[in-house]
């Protein structure tokens, strides 16, 4: 008898558990991830000299971290012999962010590179910064973003440099967001190439906030990628040319409503994003690289 009303409370228990909702299984950030940081002191040179750090998803000194640290790469090449030398240096942060509401790949301030020609004047090519991403997150059993915000692809890019008389830079990012599968379904892409040859010193500011998805959050138990790069390339005939971010470099898939506290951008109460220029933005000189 005590048996059996033992199996009749374990039965109704079990129908109990049954009618709770099922705990949601929020996003992470793939250790698979991997990032790269490439310097390329003269791409034209027939021997190329370069620097580069690997980055991956995985805790620890070569992990990709959560939030801006410092710089993974930070290196000065030097060519040919006293007094007769050119320099070039580049810095390089790259982290993640992943939140409830934005899953995203970030910048430090102060990432770009720079190019001193004279007195060598050995340089032919322009000096150059790669930094290519190959991320994924596992979307969770809720869907993405958790928020129930609209789906949206957002990005901002703070550019400042300078150009030397006859010199030239570049500023090129090709990013690829997607749902992986046996076929990728691509959910946005950043596509930016531009080039600054008037002398002197320039600013520009690169964002966007563009609806994906039909606002819709993404499948849950997915898995969303991106893939691509980020570029700065600086040219000097005479004396300097550089070009870096002068604030945090974020692009992002989600509602946007933890990016701006990332990036030092005022969130509107509306929790939309809105990207200003001026005062909200705080200009940051990169080491080694002035205008």
């Amino acid at each position: 008898m005590r048996l059996h009303r033992r199996v009749i409370r374990a039965a109704i228990l079990v129908s109990l558990l049954s009618l709770l909702p099922a705990v949601a299984v929020a996003q992470t950030f793939n250790a698979a991830s991997t990032g790269t940081l490439l310097q390329t002191a003269d791409l034209s040179a027939a021997n190329l000299q370069t620097d580069q750090v690997n980055l991956s998803g995985i805790t620890g000194p070569l992990g990709i971290p959560a939030a801006p640290a410092s710089f993974q790469l930070a290196n000065t090449f030097t060519d040919g012999t006293s007094p007769n030398t050119s320099t070039t240096t580049a810095d390089a942060g790259l982290y993640e962010i992943t939140t409830a509401h934005d899953l995203a790949s970030g910048l430090k301030a102060g990432t770009g590179v720079n190019q001193t020609n004279p007195p060598g004047d050995i340089f032919t090519g322009f000096s150059d910064l790669k930094i290519s991403v190959n991320y994924a997150w596992n979307i969770g059993s809720s869907g993405y973003p958790t928020s129930g915000g609209a789906n949206s692809l957002l990005y901002q890019y703070n550019i400042g440099g300078n150009v030397d008389e006859g010199g030239s830079d570049a500023f090129i990012v090709s990013l690829t967001y997607a749902l992986a599968g046996a076929v990728p379904t691509t959910v946005g892409t950043i596509n930016i190439n531009q080039t600054y040859t008037t002398p002197g010193a320039f600013s520009q500011l690169f964002s966007a906030s563009t609806q994906i998805n039909g606002g819709r959050v993404l499948p849950p138990n997915s898995t969303l990628t991106l893939t691509g790069s980020i570029e700065f390339k600086a040219k000097d005939p005479s004396l300097l040319s550089n070009i870096y971010l002068t604030d945090e470099g974020v692009n992002s898939i989600g509602d946007g409503s933890t990016l701006g506290v990332q990036i030092g951008v005022p969130e509107p109460a509306s929790g939309m994003l809105i990207f200003v220029v001026g005062a909200a933005m705080i200009a940051r000189r990169p080491r080694g690289i002035s205008l």
